[in-house]
């Protein structure tokens, strides 16, 4: 999966260990892998993600649409089948 745009920026802090700091990856990449990996863990995964709103359904389209375009990059990722899942996630908020 392509990184999504600012994804720095919405990586958030967990600790600071001398000269390293220690963060989470940004909660829309690892929702949007988790949406295209699709296992049943997976999407019990995203649901917590949105229903603890460290993900916004809404959002998590709009930085799919942003790189949508880089997924033929990436053979493995079927990216009709990601858009329906990502498009169903947004519509249902779930």
């Amino acid at each position: 999966m392509p990184a999504l745009p600012g994804w720095q920026d919405r990586s958030r802090f967990i600790a600071r260990h001398g000269k390293l700091s220690f963060y989470h990856y940004d909660f829309y990449g690892q929702a949007l892998a988790k949406v295209e990996r699709d296992h049943p863990r997976d999407r019990h995964d995203v649901a917590c993600m949105i229903r603890d709103e460290w993900v916004k359904p809404g959002r998590l389209l709009e930085l799919f649409t942003e790189v949508e375009c880089q997924l033929i990059r990436y053979p493995a990722v079927d990216a009709a089948a990601l858009r329906e899942r990502v498009l169903e996630i947004a519509s249902s908020g779930v």
